[in-house]
């Protein structure tokens, strides 16, 4: 075995023994200098559970890696190495469909543990930018989901899944918009989570499905408050929100979730923030796809709002008439 191999081994069990955070580092080796009680150099920074790995040292093992790959790949029986050399491979470059098929095929065979997969997944996720906007890691997690949680009966359209791990998967989706904005693939991932948990809330009387449903709808407007230019956020809000509307639950605690209070919501943050084309994407959407009753309102509202406030009303009036005549 070569150094490098070793290395891509090394590094490997560090990733599976699931640590706290991994951050990708720029530059070298020499610019993070770490080394073991022994006072042996180390080519990763590893501290109380969170893992650092050099930029240029990560590259260099991947063209190990890719190679110790496409040697596993012929010898099928060598799960160490696929299991080893694909994590590294994804590490560098996440979106490598390969790889992530390979690991499929060794979670379906039992060589790899789906929850230990999604954990490792996640992190990876939180840390990195580059891993959190790619659709096929997104994909990858659902993937699991179904493989962990099939649809019982079978023609169910959506998975069940736990409420615990919906609370999780919120958490890592939360990281990933901030590190990378507008990122539209955690949003839809975020959607397929939240579907499961709208099933419970409309089929059974689950207190604790309507208080994640209650917390999601609050963080959500949380968040336009503080990204007014991501309309990625803006569009599964107002998905969210009109599939839940259009599927009339009674929980008390979710009345106030509704599309006029949603698109009350966003005049106001119109009138403060006019300059962003993402909060009249918003309510122009809101608006087009509301049934008629609430489609009236909206503009009423809309052309109250327009009323003596000069230069931005005269905007908004304006705005209201061309949808009137589309």
């Amino acid at each position: 075995m070569t150094d490098s191999e070793g290395l891509v081994y090394s590094l490997s069990t560090i990733l599976h023994d699931l640590p706290a955070s991994i951050e990708i580092l720029p530059g070298g080796i020499e610019e993070w200098p770490s080394s073991d009680p022994n006072g042996n150099i180390l080519p990763f920074l590893l501290s109380e559970g969170h893992l650092g790995i050099p930029q240029k040292m990560l590259y260099n093992l991947y063209l190990k890696a890719t190679a110790m790959f496409a040697a596993a790949r012929r010898q099928t029986q060598d799960h160490s190495a696929l299991i080893a050399s694909s994590i590294i491979i994804l590490l560098a470059n996440s979106a490598h469909q390969t790889a992530l098929n390979t690991r499929k095929r060794l979670i379906i065979s039992g060589k790899l543990d789906p929850n230990k997969e999604l954990a490792l997944i996640g992190t990876m996720i939180s840390g990195n930018r580059e891993c959190a906007k790619q659709s096929v890691i997104w994909a990858h997690r659902r993937w699991i989901f179904e493989h962990l949680y099939p649809p019982n009966p079978p023609s169910l359209l959506h998975v069940r899944l736990p409420r615990a791990l919906v609370r999780d998967e919120l958490q890592i989706l939360a990281q990933s918009c901030e590190s990378y904005p507008r990122n539209y693939y955690a949003w839809t991932h975020r959607s397929y989570c939240m579907q499961s948990v709208m099933d419970l809330v409309t089929t059974t009387s689950d207190p604790a499905a309507e208080a994640i449903m209650q917390e999601e709808y609050l963080s959500l407007l949380h968040w336009v408050d503080l990204h007014v230019s991501d309309y990625s956020a803006m569009h599964y809000l107002f998905l969210f929100v009109q599939r839940f509307s259009m599927l009339q639950s009674s929980a008390p605690s979710l009345q106030s979730m509704n599309l006029i209070s949603l698109f009350d919501h966003a005049m106001s943050l119109l009138s403060s923030y006019a300059k962003h084309e993402a909060l009249w994407m918003f309510i122009r959407s809101m608006i087009a796809s509301a049934a008629l009753v609430d489609r009236a309102a909206m503009i009423a509202r809309a052309k109250s709002s327009s009323e003596g406030n000069g230069t931005y009303g005269l905007q908004l009036l304006t705005f209201v008439q061309s949808l009137l005549t589309d």
